[in-house]
């Protein structure tokens, strides 16, 4: 994998939005035609390793829209709480998402009072 996009992904948790790269979208492109990278959501990738992770995909589904929160069992499963891990990502935003495998999207806006940060993704509390 070239070192550049090597490097990105170790920075950003294993998850890169093209847009955001663009001098490297070529090597995203090749590494997703090889394998190396597994597309999440539009524009969105990862390693394969973090892809088939639940913080893996929330990563990704906020960091495709900075105002997506992951809420219901994924958030309550992220944020520690005894609960069997879900098997998909529950996002709300303000926005309208298309549906995606893997997640469940809600048209609603949450609270900032009720929004938490964690490691490349925001949780409700």
């Amino acid at each position: 994998m070239n070192p550049t996009l090597t490097a990105l992904l170790a920075a950003n948790h294993g998850v890169i939005r093209r847009r955001n790269h663009r001098e490297v979208r070529h090597a995203i492109d090749a590494a997703h035609r090889r394998g190396e990278l597994v597309r999440l959501l539009p524009d969105t990738y990862a390693t394969p390793a973090v892809a088939t992770t639940l913080e893996g995909r929330a990563r990704a589904a906020c960091l495709h829209d900075p105002d997506a929160v992951v809420t219901g069992d994924a958030a309550a499963w992220l944020t520690g709480f005894p609960i069997a891990q879900p098997k998909d990502v529950e996002v709300s935003s303000p926005r309208q998402r298309r549906p995606a495998a893997g997640y469940v999207y809600r048209r609603r806006a949450i609270p900032p009072h009720l929004v938490r940060r964690m490691k490349g993704y925001r949780v409700s509390s």
